[in-house]
C-alpha cells in the first residue's frame, strides 16, 4: 500500500492536487506566511506599482467572467497552462495599458469634476430601481464591493479620466471625403468574370491506386489512422434528490419545523424606511467621531434633522432628499446599521450616533412595514421537502465519509464501498474523453477517470463533487489505448483519399493546360467551347455575391485589372476542393451613395482602434516597464 502511494504521488493527479494547493494558496493570500515573496509587485510600471492584490482580483474577476460565459468549454481550456499563461498573460497586460493612460492623463491635466462623476453615479444601470436611481441599492452594492462612497467616487474619477484620454485620442481621427469615396466605390465595385470549373469527381475513374501507393501514404500518414483512447467506468454515485425518496417525516414534525423557523416562510419581509446623516472618517476619524456627536446632540436641542442632512452629510445623493434612503430590508445596509434602524421603535425615532465602514451615521426611521407570515397549510408541502432535504443531506454527508474511506483503504474494488452504503455499482461503456455518456460527462468527473491513478494503477478515484448534491467515486473496468490502425484496417480510407488527391492533381492539370492557352489567345470562353468545356459567365459580379464560390469570388476582388484589353487570369482552388480557372474581362468603378455617414462612422472606428494601439504602443516604448514573476499571484 504504501509503496502503491508512494508512485501515485509521482503521477499527474498528485501534481494537480499540488497544483491547485499552490492556487489556493496564492489566492488565499496565504503566501504571507511564507516570506516576502507575496509583497513582490504584480508589475512596477515608472516606478508605480500595479499590486499583488490588484492582479489577483483582476484576474479572479476575468477568470469568473469567462467561466460564466463559457462553462464547461473554459474549465477544458484552463487545464492548458500554455493558455492559462497566455490568459494571466493578458490580464496583466490591461493593467499595465490601464496604469500608463493613468499616468499619462495626470501628465496632460486631465480632470473629472465632481458635478460629472455625481451624474454618472446616477445614469449607472446598478444603482437604479426601476429606471430611476436608488440610494439604498447604491449604498448596499458599494458595501459589499467593500467600498465607501468617498473611493468609490475616487476609483470612478479615475476611470472617467482614463476613458476621457481614450475618447480624446479616438476624437483625433478624420477620413477625408477622398478616403470616404474611395472606399465606397471599392465597396461598391463590380466584375465581369468567365470561369470554367474542372471537377474531382470528373477524373475519379481515370485513377489507379497501385498496392505501393498505399503503402506509401499508410506510412507518410500513421499517425492519421491512430484511434482514441477509449475507456469505460465502474461507478458508484450518491444523490441528495435519490436519499429524499426514502425519508419519511410525520405532520407534527413538518407542524413543528413551522413553528421553530416561521420567519422563514414570510410573505412579506418587514420593512424600514430611514434617513441619515452621514460624516465620512476622513484622515482622523476622532475628528469625525466628535463632528457626528455634535450633530447628534444638537437634534436633541430640538434643531431640525433636514437641515442638519443638508449641511453636513457627506451621502450627497441622499442629502438631496432630506437623507433619504428609501425602504429596505435587513441584510441591505450593513449589520451596524441595520441592528440600529431595527431597534428604533417609533417614526421618527432618531439613533445615536452609529459607527459602520462607511463612517458614523445618525439615524431617523421614517417609516415602518411589518412582516406578514403564510398560513402553515399553505407551505405544508414546502416544510416536509425542507425537511426530507434536510434529513438526506445528513445521510448524504454519512454515506460521502464512509464511500470516501472504503473507497481509499480497498482500492482495487467498488464492492466494499457500495456494499457500506447500500449503493449500486453501476458501469459505462467504452466512450472517448471527448464523447463521454452524460453521467460522467464532466470536467473533475473525466480528468479523475484519465488519471494515472484509475487509468494505469487501476485503483479508485477519490470522491468527485459534481455539485454540491452528488458525489460519485469511479474505477476502470476496461482500457483501449490508442493504437496505430493496420494497415487492412484502413486500405478503404487511404483508396478514397489516394483517389481524391490524384484526381485532384488530374483537374488541376487539365486547368493549368487551359490557362496556357487563354493566356496565349486571351479568349477563356472560346478555348473552353473549343473543348466542350462549360463556361460561366457573371456580369458584374459583387463583392459579396453568395451565388458564387467562396474561392472563386475571393481570389476574383484580389486580381489585378485588366489592361490593355487582355484580361486577367489565375487558377483558383475553390472551396469545395475542385479547380477553376477564372478569367476578369472587366472592372466597373462602384457608385458611392449619396449618404456617406455609415461609411464615415465604420472608417472613424477603424481608424479609432488603430490609433489607440499605436497610442499605447508608444506609452510602452517609452516606459520603464518590470514584470516581476508571477509566480507568486494568482494561477
Amino acid at each position: 500500500m504504501l509503496e502503491k502511494m508512494r508512485e501515485g504521488s509521482q503521477g499527474l493527479l498528485a501534481k494537480v492536487i499540488l497544483g491547485f494547493i499552490m492556487v489556493t494558496f496564492a489566492l488565499a493570500g496565504i503566501g504571507s506566511y511564507l516570506g516576502r515573496a507575496s509583497d513582490v509587485a504584480a508589475a512596477v510600471v515608472n516606478g508605480e506599482e500595479i499590486s499583488k492584490r490588484d492582479f489577483d482580483q483582476a484576474y479572479n474577476s476575468e477568470r469568473s467572467k469567462m467561466e460564466r460565459q463559457f462553462g464547461k468549454m473554459f474549465a477544458q481550456l484552463a487545464a492548458d497552462e500554455n493558455y492559462m499563461k497566455t490568459f494571466r498573460d493578458g490580464v496583466l497586460d490591461k493593467l499595465i495599458n490601464d496604469k500608463l493612460q493613468s499616468q499619462m492623463a495626470e501628465n496632460v491635466g486631465l480632470r473629472v469634476s465632481d458635478s460629472k462623476i455625481k451624474q454618472t453615479i446616477r445614469e449607472m444601470q446598478e444603482f437604479q430601481v426601476d429606471g430611476k436611481f436608488d440610494n439604498a441599492r447604491y449604498l448596499a452594492l458599494l458595501r459589499q464591493a467593500g467600498f465607501q462612497s468617498s473611493s468609490f467616487r475616487d476609483y470612478l474619477r479615475v476611470e472617467t479620466t482614463r476613458r476621457q484620454l481614450a475618447q480624446a485620442i479616438a476624437t483625433t481621427n478624420f477620413s477625408l471625403d477622398s478616403e470616404i469615396k474611395a472606399h465606397d466605390e471599392l465597396d461598391k465595385q463590380t466584375r465581369n468574370v468567365e470561369y470554367v470549373v474542372f471537377k474531382q469527381s470528373d477524373f475519379t475513374d481515370k485513377v489507379t491506386i497501385s498496392d505501393e501507393d498505399r503503402t506509401t501514404y499508410y506510412q507518410d500518414n500513421e499517425q492519421n489512422f491512430a484511434t482514441q483512447e477509449k475507456i469505460s467506468l465502474q461507478y458508484v454515485e450518491v444523490k441528495v434528490e435519490d436519499l429524499m425518496k426514502d425519508v419519511a417525516v410525520s405532520d407534527d414534525e413538518v407542524q413543528k419545523y413551522y413553528d421553530d423557523n416561521i420567519t422563514a416562510y414570510r410573505s412579506n419581509i418587514e420593512r424600514r424606511r430611514a434617513s441619515h446623516i452621514l460624516i465620512e472618517f476622513g484622515d482622523d476619524e476622532d475628528a469625525a467621531k466628535a463632528q457626528a456627536d455634535s450633530i447628534s446632540a444638537k437634534l436633541k436641542q430640538g434643531e431640525d434633522f433636514v437641515e442638519l442632512v443638508k449641511a453636513h452629510s457627506a451621502d450627497t445623493f441622499s442629502a438631496e432628499n432630506d437623507g433619504d434612503l428609501d425602504w429596505f430590508e435587513k441584510g441591505v445596509m450593513g449589520e451596524e446599521f441595520d441592528t440600529a434602524v431595527f431597534e428604533l421603535a417609533n417614526v421618527d425615532d432618531v439613533s445615536e450616533v452609529v459607527r459602520s465602514e462607511s463612517g458614523f451615521h445618525i439615524i431617523k426611521l421614517t417609516g415602518h412595514e411589518p412582516e406578514a407570515i403564510k398560513p402553515f397549510e399553505e407551505v405544508k408541502d414546502e416544510v416536509a421537502d425542507t425537511i426530507k432535504r434536510t434529513q438526506a443531506i445528513d445521510i448524504f454527508i454519512e454515506k460521502q465519509d464512509s464511500l470516501s474511506t472504503l473507497a481509499f483503504e480497498v482500492p482495487d474494488s467498488l464492492e466494499d464501498a457500495a456494499g457500506a452504503i447500500g449503493a449500486e455499482i453501476k458501469e459505462t461503456a467504452l466512450f472517448t474523453r471527448v464523447a463521454a455518456p452524460a453521467v460522467v460527462n464532466n470536467p473533475s468527473v473525466l480528468d479523475a477517470a484519465f488519471s494515472d491513478p484509475v487509468l494505469l494503477d487501476s485503483v479508485n478515484s477519490d470522491v468527485i463533487d459534481i455539485n454540491d448534491d452528488h458525489i460519485i467515486v469511479v474505477r476502470l473496468l476496461k482500457h483501449e489505448p490508442s493504437r496505430i490502425k493496420a494497415m487492412t484496417e484502413v486500405t478503404e480510407q487511404i483508396t478514397t483519399a489516394l483517389t481524391a488527391q490524384k484526381a485532384s492533381e488530374m483537374a488541376k492539370a487539365k486547368t493549368d493546360e487551359l490557362l496556357a492557352k487563354v493566356d496565349t489567345s486571351n479568349k477563356l470562353a472560346e478555348d473552353a467551347n473549343a473543348k466542350d468545356l462549360e463556361v460561366v459567365a457573371k456580369e458584374a459580379m459583387e463583392r459579396f455575391s453568395s451565388d458564387v464560390d467562396a474561392g472563386i469570388r475571393t481570389s476574383v476582388f484580389k486580381m489585378p485589372h485588366p489592361v490593355e484589353g487582355k484580361v486577367t487570369t489565375e487558377v483558383v482552388k475553390m472551396s469545395n476542393g475542385d479547380y477553376a480557372l477564372v478569367a476578369v474581362n472587366a472592372v466597373t468603378v462602384g457608385k458611392a451613395p449619396e449618404d456617406t455617414k455609415a461609411t464615415e462612422q465604420k472608417l472613424a472606428s477603424m481608424h479609432s482602434q488603430r490609433s489607440y494601439k499605436d497610442f499605447i504602443g508608444a506609452l510602452k516604448d517609452e516606459a520603464d516597464i518590470v514584470k516581476p514573476s508571477l509566480s507568486g499571484v494568482a494561477q
